[in-house]
């Protein structure tokens, strides 16, 4: 048979022009000006019908860099995350000096590149390989065949059945030129290069090895091989495996056992004996069963370090369903091998574990442990749309300014009206993208009557998160502040429990939180449950407040002045505190005087100047971020 089908396994499912697309140079531009594709036609020409090369997978990305982006540093936090290593270890990020290489440094060396490369090196073998030893002399070649000194770290994977590397090489020369790298080599050439290294380190796949690893692949539930030389053989979607001489037996017998196993999964059907049909979508469907596969089995080795096991069909891998659960995050990754998205592994208070993801400069904010909840609705600018829409089904901006300066509608706090209405006018851009709404001008949207269902929808598409806390439940349970577990205990609609998993934790947590508020005189047991004390969650915030606001105020020789409700804060916002209760505003009222202010998110920018806050009963605040005058500059 042919070696591996004939088949060029680890070409990039992406095109040339989408690679180039995303550093903004064209196709033709990288095939005339790109390194490397001087070598390309010899090295094709040294390895074409050469049997016996071991199989590597190959995939690569080219990433614009954009000025101030987090996701670059985000992107090598995930590389070096814990548990990647062989024996469960942290990933660590080497070079080509060294086993220990400076992350910051080399973002530092890169921070003026327009993009920067990715690639994923996962040799089928990799398991009998020093990888590091393997990638350093992978990238020497590659060096060799660019014509370059190539500035690179990378981190080593056994978190799979496949043990792999990534590599991210910075965008410029050793001279300091844009590194551009031609297409052939990045689909093809490097892939050639890890093939050959990988054959010269383990030597020449025998055809007993080839054949083992072929029939392991007749029931694997992805895209294998035998899938795909079934596909380039079929005439019309039809297979005829009828004997014939164009086939050895093992090959024939290979292909028909693989297609009774896709008939039995209803992706082939026997037309007459040894003719099948295949699935018009074959390739997609066993690709996305293959990521589904992927995705069961980081959610299980997730689990298992936790030292639990689930039933499979509480395991949801897309979105299967989409409604609105609290859990805990348990593991994060990257989202694909070469994806700027970042994967949450949540354990949720309903039994099930859900793959949620999300941008990896916003994953920054959620770690392990973290508590929060997935599958968010329609957001709060959905909801002022839809209002100002009313039944006509027409949004008009100058119709918000309106209502806005007559408070019909709310006001954020410390923000102009013109402003809010830009906001929404962003949220609406992005959901006609989303070809939800259908804009007639710049000033006039067409809402559709099911707006804030497919509003809701397109967020959870998103996979938007919010984090409830960032609390471990052993903390909760013995927090001076309010918790989410308190929240949970005096609210009308609590979560439902599952009795296995982070759900039945809760009721425990619930439970011992419970006693503890007992003990300290915030609640009665009546034999029935427990009564907590009226205005239970601001009472607990006010005594954390009063506890850390003093021995905030004490460590710089100040005084606390706890803020009362209707009373005018103003002052200087001097930092942010991060509480039990929630994150606090310090506000420098006078040279010797400070005051805790529930902190938003609109303050942030005004680190260091003067602000004013109206404090409302249940620790509510209106934030006033224009100058005091009538106070004079704050010290």
């Amino acid at each position: 048979m042919d070696d591996e089908f004939g088949i060029r396994i680890g070409r990039i499912r992406t095109d040339g022009v989408e690679i180039a697309r995303a550093t903004r140079i064209s196709a033709g531009r990288l095939a005339r000006r790109g390194r490397g594709q001087r070598v390309m036609s010899g090295l094709r020409q040294a390895t074409s019908g050469r049997r016996g090369l071991r199989r590597v997978i190959v995939k690569a990305r080219i990433v614009q860099l954009k000025v101030g982006s987090a996701a670059v540093r985000a992107h090598l936090n995930y590389l070096e995350r814990d548990a990647v290593g062989r024996d469960g270890e942290k990933g660590r990020l080497y070079d080509a000096f060294g086993d220990e290489a400076d992350g910051k440094a080399f973002l530092e060396r890169g921070s003026g590149d327009r993009h920067q490369f990715r690639f994923i090196v996962s040799p089928e073998d990799g398991a009998d390989l020093d990888l590091q030893r393997y990638t350093r002399e992978l990238m020497q070649r590659m060096e060799a065949d660019l014509g370059t000194v190539l500035d690179w770290v990378a981190v080593d994977h056994a978190d799979t059945a496949h043990p792999h590397t990534h590599i991210v090489i910075c965008g410029r020369t050793d001279r300091g030129s844009d590194l551009l790298i031609a297409q052939d080599y990045i689909t093809e050439g490097l892939r050639l290069r890890a093939r050959e290294l990988a054959t010269e380190e383990l030597g020449v796949q025998t055809p007993e090895e080839l054949r083992r690893k072929l029939t392991a692949e007749v029931e694997q539930a992805r895209f294998t091989r035998i899938d795909r030389a079934l596909l380039r053989e079929a005439d019309g979607g039809v297979a005829d495996l009828r004997p014939g001489p164009f086939l050895s037996p093992f090959d024939r017998g290979l292909r028909v056992a693989r297609l009774r196993w896709l008939e039995a999964e209803g992706h082939a059907h026997e037309l007459s004996p040894q003719v099948w049909s295949l699935s018009p979508d074959l390739e997609s469907q066993l690709r996305r069963l293959g990521e589904r596969g992927d995705i069961r089995k980081a959610m299980n080795r997730a689990l298992a370090r936790q030292g639990e096991a689930r039933d499979p069909a509480s395991l949801i891998t897309y979105d299967e369903d989409r409604i609105p659960v609290v859990g805990r995050v348990i593991d994060k990754g990257l989202a694909g091998v070469t994806e700027e998205r970042a994967a949450l592994i949540v354990d949720g208070l309903d039994g099930k574990v859900r793959r949620v993801e999300v941008s990896l400069a916003s994953s920054d904010a959620v770690p392990i442990g973290a508590i929060v909840q997935t599958g968010q609705g329609a957001t709060r600018a959905d909801h002022n749309i839809a209002e100002v829409a009313g039944g006509s089904g027409l949004y008009r901006t100058d119709e918000h300014l309106r209502r806005l300066e007559r408070k019909e509608l709310p006001l954020p706090d410390g923000a102009e009206a013109a402003d809010v209405v830009r906001s929404h006018v962003r949220r609406l851009e992005a959901l006609r993208r989303a070809r939800i709404v259908e804009r007639y001008d710049e000033e006039r949207w067409r809402i559709p009557a099911d707006f804030l269902d497919q509003a809701a929808a397109y967020e959870q598409r998103r996979g938007v998160v919010r984090v409830v806390s960032l609390l471990d439940l052993e903390a909760q349970v013995n927090s001076p502040g309010a918790t989410w577990l308190d929240r949970e205990l005096v609210s009308r609609e609590p979560q439902a429990l599952a009795d296995r998993g982070f759900g039945a934790e809760v009721k425990v947590a619930l439970r011992r939180r419970s006693e503890v508020l007992v003990e300290r005189g915030l609640g009665r047991d009546t034999g029935l449950g427990v009564r907590f004390h009226p205005g239970l969650l601001s009472r607990l915030t006010q005594m954390e407040l009063v506890v850390a606001g003093e021995a905030y105020a004490r460590g710089r020789h100040m005084h606390y002045q706890p803020a009362q409700p209707g009373e005018r804060v103003s002052g200087t916002y001097v930092e942010k505190l991060t509480l039990h209760s929630g994150a606090f505003a310090v506000v420098q009222r006078s040279p010797v005087d400070i005051s805790l202010v529930p902190w938003r998110p609109v303050i942030e920018k005004h680190l260091g100047r003067h602000v004013a806050a109206e404090i409302e009963p249940g620790l509510g605040v209106s934030w006033s971020l224009t100058p005091d005058r009538s106070r004079g500059p704050s010290r």
